[in-house]
């Protein structure tokens, strides 16, 4: 019988995971960086007007699934496994510096905004 190395590699990231969503995020984590991660929703719909391929028809996520499969042995349902896989994929702007970005463009916003209201209305355009 022949084993892929793939599978193999992924059943031992998975090793020590109990949890189906630990065991998702440590294998997604370990495959897919960001930049792909952002690419793709877990299947394929449009998100916040911004259409993103499908997670769910790649050969990297059949691989996932069976990884995990085999790891739990069965116990848990493909449908639970895309769920996670495409709320991992839905927290992907918030990874690698994303979140924090986002909250000082979001105080940056606010601070132009207070100081435009102290302005008189003659000075502003």
């Amino acid at each position: 019988m022949e084993v892929d190395p793939i599978l193999m590699l992924h059943s031992n990231i998975t090793y020590s995971i109990a949890l189906l969503k630990n065991g998702v995020v440590k294998l997604m984590e370990s495959t897919i960086g960001k930049a792909v991660a952002l690419e793709y929703s877990g299947s394929g719909r449009e998100i916040h007007g911004q259409a993103k391929r499908s997670f769910k028809v790649t050969k990297t996520c059949e691989i996932l699934k069976a990884a995990i499969i085999r790891k739990f042995q069965g116990t848990v349902e493909e449908k639970s496994i895309q769920s996670t896989i495409s709320t991992w994929l839905s927290g992907a702007p918030d990874r690698s510096g994303g979140r924090k970005e986002r909250e000082e463009k979001k105080k940056m916003k606010l601070k132009l905004l207070e100081r435009r209201d102290d302005l008189p209305p003659e000075q502003i355009d």
